[in-house]
């Protein structure tokens, strides 16, 4: 088999952690030669899988007699949704009294405070040796793999491994106005992970400013874009709408709200499938369904699946909610997979082959539940049976089909618009 990438969008309540796992072998069964996390922050409580998971992997590493260890650790920006969860992590590793080692630790985004830097300067110190040091910069400048490049020669990377680069869309945006929210999350580091044929785009909390100045590249790159193929993206912040539009408040009507540049976002990347993390009922109310509608155009079409989302256009009282189990043919997926009868949420991967002389590889999407009501009584205790979110959470772990994602049209002349 050809060398494999896997993406693994792991389930952390409200927040993002993302594991690039890097098999040469072609088998997601054996040991991963490389591992790079991209953010790993969400709810304390519902995210005790992830940091197993991320351990299973390092220790497995281990065992094959590798030294267990990082390529590089990439937080978006300083949000805790993207790296509150790094305490946890570096705990789980040491239970499990192996030495993770990790050289390269990228903090992307501005306005960094002082408790968010001890979090990840605490996570950097327990990566070296005792006799080593790592050095970890914050609120780093304009930074971009992509903006001066004219061919993919010219590409820089923070790291690469086979044929596969992780890299800097666009990291640092400085706005000159703006909330405190809005300048950090427009601050954003924008990941790629790709492998000359297909590419993955993780955006963090970026903004419509950030997503402006990425549509900024496409436009100059015309029809011969440097990012390949997205087959798939992360929906910028959870799907959130009150980034996503230029004039956003509570009560501007749906109609009247300015979609016009995460429009001409979606319409350069063309992802195939797009991802959203959280939900439902979590405090933001994200993902969006107005949000994820503005990526349907270029999305894949394959069997029936479910998908959570919160509608804004919608009726709100004390006995209305907003979030709503949607069924659809389209490439949409979140980490709740519905919330009619049983709650069902948990993993997703993306499968990313290198392609042959012969063939390009079409990659592959696997959904992995997690967990049982029972687990979590016994873990958190009665309080777990009582929590609206959990109520009706689903009675078993059951294996996933894997499916063959399908390929859309090839772009349209559309790509240049904006």
């Amino acid at each position: 088999m050809t060398a494999l990438t896997r993406v693994a969008i792991l389930f952390c309540g409200q927040g993002m952690a993302t594991l690039i796992e890097y098999y040469p072998d072609g088998d997601k069964d054996s040991i991963p030669e490389k591992l790079v996390l991209i953010d790993f922050g969400g709810n304390q409580r519902y995210a005790e899988e992830a940091s197993a998971y991320v351990v299973e992997k390092l220790m497995l590493q281990a065992s094959a007699g590798i030294s267990p260890s990082f390529e590089a650790v990439v937080i978006s920006h300083q949000d805790g949704d993207h790296l509150s969860l790094l305490p946890t992590l570096t705990e789980a590793i040491n239970t499990s009294g192996i030495q993770v080692t990790c050289d390269n630790i990228y903090t992307g985004g501005a306005n960094w405070s002082k408790a968010n830097k001890k979090k990840v300067e605490a996570f950097a110190e327990a990566m070296v040796d005792e006799d080593e040091e790592i050095d970890v910069s914050f609120n780093a400048p304009f930074e971009s793999d992509y903006a001066k490049a004219k061919k993919r020669e010219d590409l820089g990377d923070i790291t690469s491994f086979g044929n596969t680069f992780v890299r800097v869309i666009i990291s640092g945006l400085k706005l000159s106005s703006g909330g405190p929210d809005i300048i950090r999350n427009a601050s954003s580091t924008v990941v790629a992970v790709e492998n000359g044929e297909w590419s993955v785009i993780l955006p963090g909390d970026a903004t419509y400013h950030t997503m402006a100045e990425v549509n900024g590249f496409y436009k100059k790159w015309g029809t011969k874009p440097l990012i390949p193929t997205v087959f798939m993206l992360e929906i910028p912040h959870h799907g959130a709408l009150r980034t996503a539009v230029e004039n956003y408040t509570a009560k501007t009507p749906l109609a009247e709200l300015d979609f016009s540049i995460i429009t001409a976002f979606a319409t350069y990347l063309a992802p195939q499938e797009v991802v959203a993390s959280a939900g439902p009922r979590n405090n933001h109310a994200h993902p969006v369904k107005e949000v994820i509608d503005v990526f349907v155009p270029t999305l894949s079409t394959s069997y029936s699946r479910n998908y959570v989302a919160y509608v804004f256009d919608k009726k709100k009282s004390k006995k209305v909610e907003g979030w709503e189990q949607f069924s659809t043919t389209k490439g949409i997926r979140t980490t709740v997979f519905q919330i009619e009868g049983t709650v069902l949420y948990g993993n997703l991967f993306y499968n990313i082959r290198d392609s042959t002389a012969l063939t390009r590889e079409v990659p592959e999407f696997e959904f992995e539940p997690l967990g049982t009501l029972d687990d979590l009584v016994a873990r958190y205790g009665e309080a777990a049976a009582n929590d609206p979110w959990l109520r009706d959470a689903m009675a078993g772990r059951t294996a996933a089909p894997r499916d063959e994602i399908l390929r859309a049209p090839p772009p349209t002349s559309e790509r240049d618009a904006g």
